[in-house]
């Protein structure tokens, strides 16, 4: 019930070009699949951390998140243009093909953020062209207002 308008707020696109440091962090860990990523799948070399170290999910969250926010495709495309490209780039009917070339096209995707994380991404921007991704949870649908039953709280 906090998230969903939080995300939908941020990712509008008056605000998504203008995004800060801080709000792109506070945004990503958010998403449920960047929080599974990044928490329990990224590398640590890949974060820039010592590999024979433990580090806190929440601390490797952060870690990745600003390191998404400074980085750029091959392209020279930074992620909240990537983003905003995905989400505002053209009509909703291209959106998938949007999201389809910033995951995989090797020119404009950004190593670590993955289709999972922009297909959700995509779904807590406009819940009414494409509901959110990863399961659709009764969660999510719920917290944007549709009528569904929550087995899990």
């Amino acid at each position: 019930n906090e998230w969903a308008p939080y995300l939908q707020k941020v990712f509008q696109q008056s605000c998504i070009l203008n995004m800060t440091e801080a709000e792109f962090v506070a945004a990503m860990v958010k998403i449920h699949a960047f929080r599974t990523y990044a928490g329990h799948n990224a590398k640590n070399q890949d974060l820039g951390l010592p590999q024979n170290e433990s580090f806190t999910a929440d601390t490797r969250r952060e870690i990745l998140a600003k390191k998404l926010y400074a980085s750029r495709s091959v392209n020279g495309q930074t992620t909240l243009e990537l983003l905003n490209d995905v989400l505002y780039g053209g009509s909703s009917e291209t959106i998938p093909d949007r999201l389809y070339e910033a995951a995989w096209n090797p020119e404009k995707k950004i190593p670590h953020l993955g289709i999972s994380c922009l297909g959700e991404i995509v779904g807590w921007a406009l819940p009414d062209v494409m509901p959110p991704r990863n399961g659709r949870t009764s969660k999510a649908l719920y917290a944007l207002g549709y009528d569904v039953t929550l087995y899990s709280e």
